[in-house]
């Protein structure tokens, strides 16, 4: 499995969730379910920090970046898993699910602009120099994100788990014996 490093205090494994080789080589990209909300809420966890840090007197704006950026690295970690299995079967013809993600990727377009400028607008100098901004955009922004993790988590994941996009439950450990028996 590969892993992703987020932070100098260790590492985590967003992308490597359900990447197990299968027999004939090939990954296998069965995502869990349980993982995909886990990361969402440690994703909130790290925005109600943020929060609570943007205001004006609570954090210097070097801590309050550096966990912008701990946020912004993990959720595009996050995003990049999501891809594999949200998008994987775009070509075919829309089924209700395609439907679906098509749907919530319109109602959510904006808001992934929205996080980019957000991020590229907030330098160390900047939140310094305008906390109050800087702390009234950060409510704003942290409140859309955790609003679309629980459309995630509430909407699309149970979707993608119907489709058999994602797993309820870890995908048994390769067998270590041979695939057939020579006598």
């Amino acid at each position: 499995m590969a892993f992703v490093p987020i932070t100098n205090a260790g590492s985590i494994s967003f992308a490597s969730i359900g990447r197990e080789m299968s027999p004939d080589g090939k990954i296998n990209l069965m995502h869990q379910i349980a993982s995909l909300i886990e990361d969402h809420d440690l994703m909130e966890a790290l925005a109600d920090r943020l929060i609570a840090m943007a205001r004006p007197g609570q954090g210097e704006a070097a801590q309050c970046h550096a966990l912008l950026t701990d946020l912004a690295q993990r959720h595009a970690a996050h995003q990049a898993v999501e891809m594999e299995f949200l998008r994987v079967d775009r070509c075919r013809p829309a089924s209700p699910f395609d439907r679906e993600v098509a749907l919530f990727e319109a109602q959510f377009g904006t808001l992934d602009e929205s996080w980019s400028d957000y991020l590229g607008r907030w330098s160390v100098n900047r939140i310094a120099a305008e906390r109050l901004a800087f702390c009234s955009e950060t409510m704003d922004m942290m409140t859309a994100l955790k609003l679309r993790f629980a459309c995630e988590n509430e909407l699309l994941y149970p979707l993608a788990l119907e489709a058999g996009r994602i797993a309820s439950t870890p995908a048994p450990p390769p067998s270590s014996l041979p695939r057939s028996l020579q006598l």
